[in-house]
């Protein structure tokens, strides 16, 4: 179960063209200050397959807009980029459910689209604060990309 009350909210609203111009102008280093390394094996693999420029442009500024999402949603302390991981949906694959109102129907949350994996110390940070999960909904319409956030408490908090 999701579980939890919502903490906070955090959203972006981020232009994919920009992103792509910083990565350009920056390559590696951009992805070492801003990539999970499962996220660089992505994007290396987008390149291996010929993806086109706006496909990797649109990679590159969904994960951008839901780490400043994530960011802003989780506050407080200072979250590293490279260990916020977004993962894809098909690669979230869960036994989660979230059980909608008796009897209607049990969803499995990996059919909700990209999820967030926090690592290392940014991990430590979000459970210091009481962060027990955080999700994630992305849209996007040509190069404009919105992600949203909410940063869900353990039952009990306050």
């Amino acid at each position: 179960m999701i579980g939890g009350a919502v903490r906070s909210i955090g959203a972006d609203v981020c232009h994919s063209g920009r992103v792509m111009r910083v990565w350009r102008r920056y390559g590696r280093r951009f992805e070492t200050r801003s990539l999970h390394p499962n996220e660089v094996a992505a994007l290396r693999s987008l390149e291996r397959e010929g993806a086109d420029e706006d496909r990797i442009a649109t990679f590159l500024g969904g994960r951008w807009a839901a780490k400043e999402a994530v960011y802003k949603a989780v506050g407080g302390y200072r979250l590293l980029f490279p260990e916020i991981e977004v993962v894809a949906a098909a690669a979230a694959a869960s036994d989660e459910v979230v059980r909608m109102a008796q009897p209607l129907v049990t969803l499995p949350l990996s059919g909700f689209g990209p999820r967030i994996k926090l690592h290392g110390a940014s991990l430590a940070a979000a459970e210091a604060m009481g962060v027990k999960k955080v999700l994630l909904s992305l849209s996007h319409d040509a190069s404009t990309i919105f992600a949203v956030a909410a940063a869900l408490e353990a039952h009990g908090r306050s």
